[in-house]
């Protein structure tokens, strides 16, 4: 068990307390929870075990409670996805069975329920209804559940994917008896079986069901038999890993385990789960129009749109029919409210339009006409012609269907809104294919790290983003250089680049490629069981190998991997969201979780090209791979391998199915195939990468790279610093030989908790790092109190209380951990307060005085602890304050103390009143009783009068004995009545005859400005009546008990006002530190101070004016207090303790305060003789400086203080522009002394002195040094627990060209004294000047004074090492010392450099050949990309540097342009090549050459096939139509183009519709029209002719038509809409009509999938349709049937050629049930024949219609039946959807009548109102009528309908009756139920 389960129970039920404590509760941890590393946890238990169990509701349940570990060792608790290792779910084995071992040998109990952290109750006292079905299952061995999801849907029973012992295994979160044999065994096994641990196991909950499988002949229905005993339950359900709705989860489930939460998408106007789902953890989105949706769906006008839109349809009826039509008024269930159909061309749309089958209820359909001149179908994606209205839309293709439980599964953010969850597939997994990558690679234009594939039909795409990838992305040739066409992996490249991409790392300058950045790459980087060496030296930022990292630290896979729980997706399922947060995904791996019913595509059963045997063009080579760490860069004698796709290692995965044998063609190849752009092939090295620098002999000897400079460690800023330094700063040398700097830090006095500030290290104004810090909270050590409750009463029992804590330095924000509060009243202990709460400057605390203290008036005394968790479970008093107060204990009045049972003696009313006083504002209740007397009472009417003016009425219950009770008001809105007629059917009299019956509770509320006083109260019974109907009392007046003792006539209510109770003062720091004694300016602090009042809303700051603030011990050498304000100025010279007392009227408090003062302040300069530097130049009269410091009481202050001079003609402060403050520098301004002191005090109080003399000294040395950053070796904490050092490391690294340091200088002087040097802090002083010995280091001179000279890597940079610059330090122009500054250039050499095409084909086509156009969509040039190759292995994209010349051996045929920064290969107008050769050459030395084939359009033919999209079919010769004279049979065209390098079995382009124009050279025979369709209108011979693109590109073909028959019919099908399950019943209104659709399929294959929707073909002349009972449903000559009558028995239906009657369609077979009209009224069962007995029963359902929009209210109904046959007596009523209808059985028994009335029904549309089940007295066909008395109606409006006095029409039928056990229908003979149609009733307007 885990505490997660623990955490919500004080509000989520476990138990009735009737079941009482049963349960022990073991904390299981998997290691020993003794040791170091379980700390945390134990931290965590502790507190959670040492909760006082009488404080919480739900400890009350449970006996004990225990901490158990299962000490499993590291190696032990392994749990991850790497299924084939032995370990990989070892440790949740091993901690299972060392639990059941437990159980069986150390517990008392032998049951347990194994419940894991993602078990989620969802019920109420969900505990006892486990505890319940456990006790009732009895014997079980495991009580548990199997798994509930869709996951394992397409696996049928029979699949050998899952063995009955995995299908019908019991998740491991069920109960366990761990004495049952079957347990002892499975316990065996673990224990005594040698090496258990290093065999591989199945998990122990499949184990045992292996176990229970073994037994031969085993079935799962005989799995709970003995001696198993393994028993399924319903209340544990498991669906782990499982995308989970609201309807997926069963009531009679109470825990949930593993599931994955989520919503449905909401559709308007229906709501896809009935009732109230707020136990449900994912809360549901309102359909508005932020969530409105449109379908879009691209069409080809082939027919297959059909097929879409019947799925839609089935879809659409299946979800209807999971709720009530009330639950889905619009009749819409989808979550699409508009569909955008966009098909070939506008006659196409123009049909459709006119098809009336495509039309769906509740959704808006437009049928566009595709802009064929974008491009391909995708393109309806950016369409304008889409139109898209709403927010989202989905885009599928007709070839989708639409699963009937369609779901759209969808998250919630923080805020409600709405989070589409969308599947992706990693572009690394097994599972994508050349085909998936493909698409990804096409999307990597928007972003280059994009990883992901998404699918189509699981796309759902926001419309405003759409439109903003469509204009600025796919438009945008600058970016979209290739033209790719839109795609959903393009769309979500694009949200994830708006959404900021993760930022490529760089590591010497140069980022990795950007295939680097995948979850493949970034997990194998350090497993050399995935990949080889070569991707740690590609992918270095990624995998942490670049030079200056070590990635030698495995990376531990011996961890617990987290299954996808609803945890899990809450953190681990990645979020999307783009920069202004407008748009939000919710992004999964298709891998871990099952995506939800939705739509489904084809399936495409093309070969793909790895399969085939001939030739392979459409899947190249893609070289260079690696297999098994070994580099392959083409195809050899040594390698016939050739993968046409890899994933971004590199690696040919094992298992890809993307890759074929190598060919001839391929081995001649130079290139051995093509390259995929930003693939480059990194070079193998001999060793792995060193972890520190490659570096040449000599550079060893280059040492102190960055020594001998000094780092500034101090907070940044002053104002907000919580630490300060102490001491001196350390400089050493690091073991790596860099400079290492130390300081150590104290915290600073007079911060107070939670404050925060950062340190520091800066280099001669340089920033080099920086460290937030912040101070904790201390915990609790004092606590002071207002008691805000003077009186108690017994029904308002609460003591109030107000406290404030404080640390021990007086803080009033203190750590809450492990503290609570006590109040003790009159010596009795209250419950434990609630805990307080953190950071909060004072808390509340309401307890309740124990019942049994109100037995006498009593005056208790209060008082209040502080206690602490000191010693465990054992709290501990802090601190105790005694008699905070005291509160007046009221008795309980008398009448409460004897009861209301016996405080009157006949029948009267009575009403209860609160005895407490009241605040406005207050709600209370009012209860109305009745003392019935003598008799049961059935009917009342009373009156409760109280002041409307000072009372105000909110709500009323009852305990719902009586019918409704109606409640109305008097004159003036009093007095308040109530009245009640009858009893509801389960009360007895027992219950209505009482002497304390409670009638009704009133709900009032005490209006605000009510006057303090007494207020009355006054019932009054107008009538009590018993059930004969006798009237037993009449105009009564009631009596009131009240705060008195005894009933009154006159019943007394007081109002109080708020009072004021004591008050809280503080200071928000507890210390303050007097800085005003270094700066000289003032400081203020305010005491502030709250009241509190007796009202538990009511808190009010006071305003100082009113406070009186006094110090108990005067101290004028600390502070000033004047009007509550603490002034600390520089003559407040003392640190003390001295608190402050306040007072506000009769109320005091006090404030601990402590100040402190520095004091001992000391002054110092480094140099106190500043000397004149001999620059040798006339008139240079420049002075040493040097720097001041300020320590006080051994704190650096420096940095709070500025500073003066008392000679300003001596001595003078350097100042600077400078974002860095360096006011702490002192300059010689001439000869002279002055004294330096502190800005604001004088000198007497600290200063130093300083000389400026004119004895002239002169630079003897010169350190300078070249910093490219800093590191901190030891770095400051986080959070400030105490004294501190910080380190800080200096760095010197310049790998890759580009690379830049700052160079830094120190001068020493002749007189030993040394300062750092840059550029000068003042023009003139100094300066320097630095040159570069090489050309491989360029220096870059300041901008400013404020800025240090750069040394930069230049491009062309070769590796060297040593004295590379040299700098100069100038005084007045004229230099005077000189140095060399060490530095190390470690670029590598370049070893070789890669040339490759960034076009996706290795091909191209000249700019004027139709092969550029789709479908061929040759490019016309590619970019080029030129990878150069280094010695440490990285590689760089040079393409556009000057050092790399490009040719192209054929002039004649291609050129190399550089356009829109890319340098291309362009090929020529009208070029005549095959082939061209493009070469790069690097530097001169380093060459690559890639050969390119240039292809043309060779040729293009016409083929013929079978119209309507019978591709299968070809077509030379067509012919009539079967049973037709003038009637052909007709073609489509279809135009096919192969390119000049076309070969065996090499693909042929097929132009699609709309691409290509064809010709008919004799409309007389033949036309064209839309869709290349032949359109044949008489015999003969014709040419059609097509052209493509240019007229360059063309073809003809001949085609012959006969004046007879060819193809004669083979089969014909027959179909209709039909509903039910089976789905066999015709279901409309009386008279109503639907199509059939009759397919024809002729012999050769041709198929004409609904005749009477062909535009060519007279359905009559070809197809016969008959009815065998044309009464019950007639069909006309067009295949149209026509619904009349319900029917007891199956109707059949027929459709045969019309001039073959042998050739007919198997028959369909249905069921009539009449659908009710509006204001009619349906009998029987929906679907299926109407009547269907069971036995000698039979169930009548009853159903009324109501017109659109409009509400059922009232209704009675009759139903008449032969008593030959039925009676109704002995019947029973069922409610069905309508509870409280009246039944009228057995009077007379040859009927029933049900009445129904509720003017506040929502109930619409088809509205079911009960059940009466009749019983069966004879077998035999009889006829069921019924009458309508009445059906009222109401519209939005609010008018009302009324139809009376009318038949039943859709529920009159016959009903087949038979006494046996199994029904069945008795034969009719024609006509026998046919039922003559009443007149048509009139609604009578109400």
């Amino acid at each position: 068990l885990t505490p997660i389960l623990l955490a919500d129970h004080d509000t989520f039920g476990l138990y009735h307390e009737a079941l009482g404590p049963q349960v022990d509760i073991i904390l299981y941890y998997a290691r020993n929870i003794s040791t170091e590393a379980a700390k945390d946890v134990r931290t965590v238990i502790d507190a959670f075990l040492a909760e006082d169990s009488s404080s919480l509701q739900w400890r009350k349940c449970f006996r004990n409670i225990f901490l158990l570990g299962a000490n499993l060792t590291a190696a032990e608790d392994q749990y991850h996805s790497r299924m084939w290792e032995v370990t990989w779910n070892l440790g949740p084995n091993m901690q299972f069975y060392r639990m059941l071992d437990y159980m069986a040998s150390h517990h008392t109990a032998d049951v347990m329920y194994f419940m894991e952290g993602d078990s989620i109750p969802l019920r109420p006292f969900w505990l006892d209804q486990i505890v319940n079905d456990m006790n009732a299952r009895r014997p079980f061995s495991v009580l548990g559940g199997r798994y509930d999801g869709h996951n394992w849907d397409k696996y049928s029973p029979s699949s050998d994917i899952l063995t009955p012992a995995l299908r019908y295994h019991l998740n491991g979160n069920a109960v366990y008896n761990a004495s049952h044999s079957l347990l002892v065994e499975a316990t065996r096994l673990f224990k005594e079986t040698p090496d258990w641990n290093s065999q591989k196991h199945s998990s122990f909950d499949v184990f045992i069901s292996e176990m229970v499988f073994k037994e031969p002949g085993m079935s799962a229905g005989n799995m709970e038999n003995p001696p198993y005993d393994y028993k399924r339950t319903a209340k544990i359900s498991n669906h782990a890993t499982t995308l989970t709705l609201p309807q997926d989860v069963r009531a009679c489930e109470a825990v949930v385990h593993g599931a994955v939460y989520l919503g449905n998408w909401p559709a308007e106007g229906c709501q896809r789960v009935e009732g109230d789902i707020t136990w449900y953890p994912k809360s549901e989105v309102e359909a508005s129009e932020d969530t409105s949706m449109t379908l879009v769906v691209s069409d080809f006008a082939d027919m297959s749109i059909h097929t879409f839109m019947n799925s839609l349809k089935e879809a659409g009826a299946f979800l209807r029919d999971e709720v009530t039509e009330s639950s889905c008024p619009s009749g819409n269930a989808l979550p699409f409210q508009r569909m955008v159909v966009l098909t070939q061309d506008e006659d196409t749309a123009e049909d459709y339009r006119n098809d009336t089958s495509l039309n769906i209820t509740g959704m808006d359909i437009d049928f566009v006409a595709r802009d064929w001149s974008l491009g391909s179908a995708w393109w309806d994606i950016c369409s304008s012609v889409t139109e898209i209205t709403t927010p989202w839309f989905m885009q599928v293709t007709s070839y989708f269907k639409v699963e009937e439980n369609f779901k759209l599964p969808v998250d919630v953010d923080v805020d409600g809104k709405l989070v589409p969850a969308v599947p992706r597939l990693s572009y690394d997994s097994e599972f994508c294919t050349r085909e998936c990558r493909s698409s990804v690679l096409n999307a990597r234009y928007v972003l280059p790290t994009f990883n992901w594939h998404y699918e189509q039909q699981y796309s759902v795409y926001n419309s405003a983003t759409r439109s903003e990838y469509c204009s600025t992305q796919v438009d945008d040739t600058s970016i979209n250089e290739k033209g790719e066409d839109p795609s959903p992996d393009g769309y979500f490249a694009y949200v994830e680049k708006i959404a900021g991409a993760d930022e490529i790392g760089q590591c010497e300058g140069k980022a990795d490629p950007p295939r680097c950045h995948s979850q493949l790459v970034k997990a194998a980087c350090n497993r050399t069981d995935l990949v080889g060496q070569h991707l740690r030296e590609t992918c270095m930022v990624v995998c942490a190998t670049c030079p200056e990292e070590s990635f030698d630290a495995p990376i531990d896979f011996t961890v617990r991997e987290e299954a996808p729980t609803y945890a899990w997706w809450e953190n681990k399922a990645t979020t999307k969201a783009t920069a202004d947060d407008r748009l939000k995904y919710k992004l999964y791996d298709r891998l871990k979780l099952f995506t939800a019913p939705g739509f489904i595509g084809e399936v495409d059963n093309s070969v793909r090209c790895e399969q085939l045997s001939s030739n392979f063009t459409d899947c190249p080579c893609i070289f260079p791979f690696y297999y098994e760490d070994k580099l392959y860069e083409g195809c050899s004698p040594d390698n016939d391998i050739c993968p046409t796709s890899l994933p971004n290692t590199l690696e040919l995965m094992p298992t890809s199915d993307d890759h074929r044998k190598c060919t001839q063609e391929d081995m001649d190849a130079t290139t051995g195939g093509r390259q995929l752009a930003e693939l480059p092939m990194p070079a193998v090295p001999d060793e792995p990468p060193r972890r520190r620098l490659s570096e040449a002999a000599n550079c060893s000897e280059v040492a102190g790279l960055t020594t001998n400079v000094d780092v500034t460690l101090a907070p940044s800023d002053a104002n907000q610093a919580v630490a300060l330094g102490s001491g001196a700063p350390v400089a050493a040398t690091s073991s790596d030989g860099n400079g290492l700097h130390s300081l150590t830090f104290k915290a600073r006095p007079g911060t107070s908790p939670r404050s925060t500030g950062d340190v520091g290290a800066s280099l001669q104004g340089w920033a080099l790092l920086q460290a937030q810090q912040s101070v904790p909270l201390q915990r609790a050590e004092s606590i002071s109190a207002v008691l805000r409750t003077t009186d108690t009463y017994d029904d308002s029992r609460t003591v109030q209380l107000t406290y404030q804590l404080r640390d021990k330095d007086g803080n009033p924000r203190t750590d809450v951990a492990g503290v609570k509060v006590v109040l003790i009243v009159d010596g009795h202990e209250l419950d434990e307060c609630s805990r307080p709460t953190t950071n909060a400057l004072w808390h509340s605390c309401s307890q309740q005085v124990k019942a049994n203290m109100f037995s006498h008036d009593t005056h208790a005394s209060v008082d209040v602890e502080l206690r602490r968790d000191w010693t465990g479970p054992n709290w501990v008093t802090v601190h105790a304050v005694e008699a905070i107060g005291k509160v007046l204990i009221h008795r309980k009045p008398l009448w409460v103390q004897e009861g209301l049972a016996s405080q009157f003696q006949s029948a009267t009313s009575f009403i209860t009143l609160p005895s407490a006083p009241l605040l406005e504002g207050d709600e209370f209740e009012v209860s109305i009783y009745a003392h019935t007397g003598a008799y049961p009472l059935e009917t009342f009417w009373v009156t409760l009068d109280y002041d409307p003016s000072v009372f105000g009425f909110i709500s009323f219950s009852d305990p719902k004995l009586f019918n409704a009770i109606e409640m109305d008001w008097g004159v003036n809105t009093r007095p308040l009545r109530f009245k009640a007629v009858g009893v509801q059917g389960t009360t007895t009299a027992q219950d209505v005859q009482k002497a304390d019956l409670l009638l009704v509770t009133v709900k009032l509320r005490v209006h605000i400005g009510t006057r303090a006083g007494a207020h009355t109260f006054k019932v009054h019974v107008k009538e009590f009546i018993n059930p004969g109907s006798v009237m037993f009392l009449a105009d009564g007046q009631g009596s009131v008990l009240d705060a008195r003792d005894n009933a009154q006539a006159e019943g007394q209510l007081h109002v109080r006002t708020i009072a004021e109770r004591g008050i809280l003062s503080y200071v928000p720091s507890g210390q303050l530190a007097n800085w005003a004694v270094l700066t000289g300016q003032t400081q203020e602090h305010k005491v502030f101070t709250v009241v509190a009042t007796d009202s538990d809303q009511s808190y009010r700051n006071v305003e100082t004016g009113a406070v009186v603030c006094s110090l108990i011990t005067p101290r004028p050498t600390v502070l000033l207090l004047n009007d509550c304000i603490v002034t600390l100025n520089s003559s407040h010279a003392d640190t003390a303790y001295v608190p402050v007392t306040t007072m506000y009227g009769p109320f005091s408090a006090s404030v601990p305060l402590t100040v402190y003062t520095p004091q001992t302040v000391a002054i110092s300069a480094a140099d106190s003789v500043l000397n004149r530097i001999s620059a040798n130049v006339a008139g240079c009269n420049v002075y040493q400086r040097t720097t001041v410091s300020t320590v006080a009481d051994g704190l650096d202050v420096t940095l709070l203080v500025t500073y003066q001079v008392s000679d300003l003609a001596v001595l003078a402060i350097a100042t600077t522009s400078s974002s860095h403050d360096v006011h702490d520098v002192l300059r010689g301004i001439a000869k002279g002394k002055g004294e330096v002191f502190l800005d604001g005090r004088d000198a007497q109080f600290a200063s130093t002195v300083v000389s400026v003399t004119n004895e002239e000294v002169t630079a003897t040395k010169l350190v300078s040094r070249l910093v490219t950053g800093a590191r901190w070796d030891t770095a400051p904490p986080a959070t400030l627990q105490g004294d501190f050092t910080a380190s800080v490391e200096l760095q010197h690294s310049l790998p890759v060209e580009g690379n830049t340091g700052r160079i830094f200088a120190r001068v020493t002087w002749s007189d030993g004294e040394s300062q750092d040097v840059s550029t000068g802090l003042v023009a003139g002083e100094n300066a320097l000047m630095v040159t570069s010995s090489t050309s491989s280091l360029e220096v870059v001179a300041p901008e400013s004074i404020e800025q240090h000279w750069q040394a930069r890597v230049a491009v062309g940079a070769k590796a060297l090492c040593g004295d590379l610059l040299s700098v100069e330090l100038l005084m007045c122009s004229q230099p005077v010392q000189d140095t060399v500054v060490p530095a190390i250039v470690s670029v590598p050499t370049a070893t070789s450099i890669v040339l490759s095409l960034a076009a996706r084909e290795d091909r191209l086509t000249p700019p004027d050949n139709d092969a550029r156009f789709g479908p061929m969509s040759v490019p016309v040039y590619s970019a080029l990309q030129v990878m150069v190759h280094y010695t440490e292995g990285n590689a760089r994209d040079l393409t556009l540097d000057a050092r790399v010349n490009y040719t192209v051996n054929e002039e004649e045929c291609a050129e190399i342009v550089l356009l829109d920064n890319e340098r291309r290969l362009a090929i020529k107008h009208s070029a005549a090549c095959t082939w061209v050769t493009v070469s790069a050459v690097f530097d001169g030395s380093l060459t690559h050459s890639v050969p390119v084939a240039v292809v043309v359009v060779k040729d293009m033919w016409i083929n013929f096939y079978g119209y309507n999209a019978n591709w299968n079919v070809v077509i030379t010769e067509l012919g009539l139509v079967q049973c037709t004279t003038d009637t052909y049979h007709h073609a489509t065209a279809r135009a096919s183009i192969q390119l000049s390098d076309h070969g065996e079995g090499q693909k042929v382009y097929v132009l699609h519709k709309g691409i290509s124009n064809f010709e008919s050279n004799d409309t007389a025979v033949a036309e064209i029209r839309s869709q290349n369709r032949v359109f044949v209108k008489g015999p003969g011979s014709l040419k059609i002719s097509a052209t493509f693109r240019s007229t360059q590109t063309k073809a003809s073909a001949s085609l012959v038509v006969v004046n007879e028959v060819l193809a004669f019919v083979k089969a014909l099908t027959m179909s209709t809409s039909l509903y039910g399950s089976p789905r066999r019943t015709v279901r409309r209104i009386v008279d109503e009509s639907q199509p059939t659709t009759v397919a024809i399929t002729f012999d050769n294959d041709v198929t004409l999938p609904d005749v009477a929707k062909s535009d060519w073909v007279d359905v009559e002349s070809v197809i016969s349709f008959s009815s065998d009972d044309t009464d019950t449903i007639s069909i006309d000559t067009t295949g149209t049937i026509t619904l009349h009558n319900n029917a007891p028995s199956l109707t059949s239906l027929r459709a045969e050629l019309a001039c073959d009657s042998s050739k007919w369609a198997p028959p369909l077979t249905v069921a009539a049930n009449l659908d009710p009209a509006p204001f009619d009224v349906d009998f029987g069962r929906e679907y299926e024949w109407q009547f269907e007995p069971s036995g000698d029963r039979l169930a009548v359902d009853v159903r009324i219609r109501t017109p659109a929009g409009q509400r059922l209210i009232n209704f009675q109904v009759i139903c008449d039946f032969d008593v030959g046959f039925l009676t109704s007596d002995g019947a029973h009523k069922t409610d069905t959807g309508w509870s409280g209808v009246t039944d009228t059985l057995n009077d007379p028994p040859s009927s029933f009548q049900l009445v129904g009335n509720d003017v506040a029904s929502e109930r619409k549309n088809l509205v079911s109102v009960g059940r009466i089940t009749l019983v069966v007295l004879q077998a035999g066909v009889t006829l069921i009528t019924g009458k309508i008395q009445e059906i009222i109606t109401v519209d939005a409006a609010g008018g009302s309908t009324r139809v009376e006095e009318t038949p039943v029409f859709a529920g009159q039928g016959y009903a087949s009756l038979s006494l046996s056990r199994r029904s069945r229908l008795l034969s009719a003979l024609p006509g026998e139920h046919a039922i003559g149609h009443p007149t048509p009733r009139r609604a009578a307007e109400a």
